[in-house]
Formats: structure tokens, sequence, C-alpha cells
């Protein structure tokens, strides 16, 4: 998801989840320089839940686990891309 497709109120959730400064965060090279991936939890309007930053070179589904485990699913459906199909999932 682009910045650009978030409307003034879900980028001022997300904003104030941010980190302060870039001092720190996961940032890593690649050939195409510096970058770094957002992982996202969204309801189902597509309103941002939980989400959490990683290096850019870290697989998804890495991540997947933890970041579910900061929201309560049970009982949900959980759409995800085939990334996410690993068995610890």
């Amino acid at each position: 998801m682009k910045r650009y497709e978030l409307t003034k109120e879900q980028w001022e959730h997300i904003k104030e989840l941010l980190p302060p400064e870039t001092a720190g965060m996961p940032v890593e090279g690649s050939r195409g320089g510096l970058n770094t991936k957002v992982h996202a939890i969204v309801d189902g309007l597509g309103n941002p839940v939980e989400f959490m930053l990683s290096a850019g070179n870290d697989h998804d589904s890495v991540h997947a686990v933890e970041l579910l485990k900061k929201v309560e699913i049970s009982g949900s459906n959980v759409l995800a891309d085939c990334t996410y199909g690993a068995k610890t999932i």
C-alpha cells in the first residue's frame, strides 16, 4: 500500500505508530538501494489494525506469525497471498 492510497485519517493513525526518527529502523541494502518492508493487518474495510516494519530483504512469511499474534483473530477469516502459506502460519 502506498502513502497516497491512504486517507488522511488512516495516515494520521499510522503516523502516530511510526518511530520518531529513522535511526535503528530496519533498513537493508539491495541493488535498488536501501529499502524497508511494511507488513500490515487491515480490517474488512482496509483500515490498518496493526503493522510492523522489517528489512527489505526479509521474506514476508518470517514476520507473519509475530504480526498475527498482535491481534485477536480467532473466529475470523484471514486472507493472504501464497507467500503466507507456510505450515507455521
